[in-house]
């Protein structure tokens, strides 16, 4: 049994199937992934509107449920999360309204299990090479984990004006402060590079060894991981700053408060900007604004 703090939920499809994964901290400061391929997306309708499974009995139904009004609903179950839209903009067709269709697939699942942050994981934990503790289809239950202490690391890349190339970039955090620089001569309190291509394969490498649960920066979604991702693109090199061999994928949600984000499997990303915005009202949201 061990305790542990989630840092991020996220799930990938395999072999057909959607696997649930929860990446986050152990008690023990070991990193931890669950992997769940028992769960499926579902969300809740009037029975008429769904009579039948779909084509190639894609939903499954399970009836005997009320809505809050005391209405009856049945659970329309689909075999992958990207099938649910489509369902859900069927029952809007019909005339119908569709309950729990906008929640995101593995926030399903931790509302299911009561999780909201901390929980007690009861199985058999396989230590990776990749330094993860795999737990694979074990039983999970809320439960505090006091003792889990988060790694945290922040990013800073400097580049041309034009973002065209990285020539430095400084991390803090993990209990390290250091500065990535690419220059032909030493530069003092500076671990130097000969070009940046060496700088950025460093730089990953390096992220990947600190192993931080939480990503911080200023603007650090639409700068500094677009501009490293854009180079490490543009350059051929695998841009693994994650927990898997995946490069981070940035996403700007639609509607009147879509704000950027960026998906770093098994890592959390906080930029400062949007945080500041929620808690403070400034003439600008500079650094030098802000930090005075």
């Amino acid at each position: 049994m061990a305790r542990g703090f989630v840092v991020q939920p996220t799930y990938r499809v395999r072999d057909g199937a959607p696997v649930v994964q929860l990446y986050g901290r152990l008690e023990s400061g070991d990193a931890f992934l669950v992997e769940d391929d028992r769960f499926r997306p579902y969300f809740f309708a009037s029975p008429d509107l769904f009579a039948s499974p779909s084509a190639a009995d894609a939903v499954r139904l399970a009836g005997g449920l009320l809505a809050a009004s005391g209405q009856p609903v049945v659970r329309v179950e689909a075999r992958l999360p990207g099938a649910l839209p489509a369902l859900r903009e069927a029952v809007a067709r019909a005339g119908g309204t569709a309950y729990e269709a906008d929640l995101r697939f593995a926030y399903r699942y931790l509302i299911d299990h009561g999780i909201r942050a901390t929980l007690e994981i009861r199985g058999r934990g396989e230590q990776r090479a990749d330094g993860l503790v795999l737990f694979t289809n074990p039983e999970i239950a809320p439960a505090p984990a006091t003792r889990v202490v988060l790694r945290t690391l922040s990013l800073d890349l400097e580049t041309t004006p034009d973002a065209s190339q990285i020539f430095a970039a400084a991390i803090v955090g993990c209990g390290v402060e250091e500065v990535h620089l690419v220059a032909e001569r030493a530069v003092a309190g500076a671990i130097m590079h000969p070009e940046e291509p060496a700088l950025l394969a460093a730089l990953v490498q390096r992220i990947r060894a600190l192993d931080p649960d939480v990503l911080l920066g200023w603007n650090v979604v639409d700068f500094d991981l677009r501009v490293l991702l854009a180079r490490c693109t543009a350059l051929r090199i695998p841009c693994a700053i994650g927990r898997s061999r995946e490069p981070p994928r940035l996403l700007v949600e639609q509607g009147p408060f879509s704000r950027s984000r960026a998906d770093v499997t098994g890592r959390m990303v906080l930029d400062g900007i949007p945080l500041v915005r929620d808690a403070l009202k400034l003439p600008d949201y500079r650094l030098e604004t802000v930090a005075r």
